[in-house]
């Protein structure tokens, strides 16, 4: 197998490999890995009016941010949530004033009935054959939309770019990005660096950042628990899925104490308090 050592993080560039050489390269990688036009998929001839075309009349929820200097990141719980289908995503793309984002959404839960979409998806070539369209997240948005920088307590993650540029700035584990638990999310430790609209102040003295911009037909591989902020540089789709690792039991552990001792905290607190300390998709956890 033919690497070009780039960057600190590796170009795989022989598209004559087989898909165990793949998986294997990608279970002994303890650096990003950037595979290029490796995943074959009708995806990446779909243009945004066939994506139109695709989804149709359904209803999608977006989180709407802001394009303003904040002090802090732009948590979701301090995004506004609206609803529409991708025309109406389209119709708001081009705002100067806001983005929207349908992220994190997982096609066994969203979509289950776009065939056309759910077949065109398959791991299969770098390995992961057992992973599933069901298993695997979906994300559309608009220039702008990003995700603060955070790290997955669980699993590695495998990212498929199919349509637009997309901006990664990852960072070993190792790195002190000001970690926090609040807003509290499970298997997400995020950090208090505001990457969006940054202060020279804040980022004193942290240098050791790894910039990559993913275009349609790349994935890249993240290892456990590498520090990545995301953001869309155009309207920007990709498709990613989280694949288990050896350290996953002992992170549901580290995981289920963290719970343990937020829930003494929630449960006793006022809605106000609550909302502060979680993030919208563990509101149940009293």
């Amino acid at each position: 197998m033919t690497v070009l050592l780039k960057c600190k993080y590796k170009y795989i560039i022989n598209m004559n490999s087989s898909s165990d050489e793949f998986k294997r390269l990608i279970l002994s990688s303890k650096e990003p890995l950037l595979f290029r036009n490796v995943l074959k998929s009708q995806l990446l001839s779909y243009n945004l009016e066939d994506w139109k075309n695709i989804l149709k009349d359904r209803e999608l929820q977006f989180r709407c941010g802001e394009f303003k200097q904040t002090n802090q990141p732009q948590w979701e719980r301090t995004c506004k949530m609206t609803k529409g289908t991708f025309a109406y995503f389209l119709d708001q793309a081009g705002s100067e004033s806001n983005w929207l984002y349908f992220d994190y959404k997982y096609l066994g839960e969203w979509l289950t009935d776009v065939e056309s979409l759910r077949k065109n998806i398959s791991w299969a070539s770098l390995g992961f054959s057992d992973i599933t369209a069901d298993d695997t997240t979906i994300w559309i948005g608009s220039k702008g939309a990003h995700t603060p920088c955070h790290v997955d307590t669980y699993g590695f993650n495998l990212i498929f770019q199919v349509f637009g540029k997309k901006l990664w700035i990852i960072s070993p584990p190792e790195e002190n990005l000001k970690p926090t638990r609040i807003p509290y999310e499970e298997s997400s430790i995020y950090s208090k660096l505001n990457f969006f609209s940054p202060s020279t102040e804040e980022f004193k003295g942290l240098n050791n950042f790894r910039k990559i911009i993913l275009s349609p037909g790349d994935v890249l591989f993240l290892p456990h628990k590498w520090w990545h902020y995301v953001e869309n540089l155009e309207t920007a789709i990709s498709i990613n899925a989280w694949m288990p690792s050896p350290e996953d039991d002992d992170e549901r552990l580290k995981e289920s104490i963290v719970q343990m001792l937020v829930k003494q905290i929630t449960e006793t607190s006022g809605d106000e308090t609550r909302k502060h300390i979680l993030n919208p998709n563990m509101e149940n956890v009293r």
